[in-house]
């Protein structure tokens, strides 16, 4: 897979997650497709035991959901969501929520916003201590 947010390297049992999208890993309707996607592929590898997900960005893990993109998703009949109680961030992270692998945040720097709701979903969350 390639991807444009996201990097992955794999070792056997392990997968590991780079979320990338400078400046300052904005989360956006591209990340999020991208993320979806990851979460589908990993819902068929089943010899995956292990998602180890951090950034590329040691300042920012996720910083939030891009409010342009937000807005203009509020009018486009075809950015709606299957169910209308639930956006799309909140989707993504029952889908992760749900994995089978154990699914581990390296979180160093900010997490805002749909970054929270993500890393929310993990069922693990490290951080470093405050530098």
């Amino acid at each position: 897979m390639n991807f444009e947010t996201v990097k992955l390297r794999e070792q056997p049992g392990v997968l590991y997650v780079t979320l990338s999208n400078p400046p300052i890993n904005l989360m956006n309707g591209t990340m999020i497709r991208e993320l979806f996607q990851l979460s589908g592929f990993l819902m068929q590898r089943k010899d995956l035991k292990v998602v180890v997900i951090d950034s590329a960005d040691p300042d920012f893990f996720i910083a939030h959901f891009d409010l342009d993109e937000l807005e203009a998703g509020l009018s486009d009949p075809a950015m709606a969501g299957r169910y209308p109680d639930m956006n799309a961030v909140q989707a993504l992270a029952l889908n992760w929520q749900n994995l089978p692998q154990i699914t581990i945040g390296k979180i160093d720097g900010r997490v805002r916003g749909g970054g929270l709701d993500l890393a929310l979903a993990f069922d693990m969350r490290l951080t470093r201590s405050a530098r």
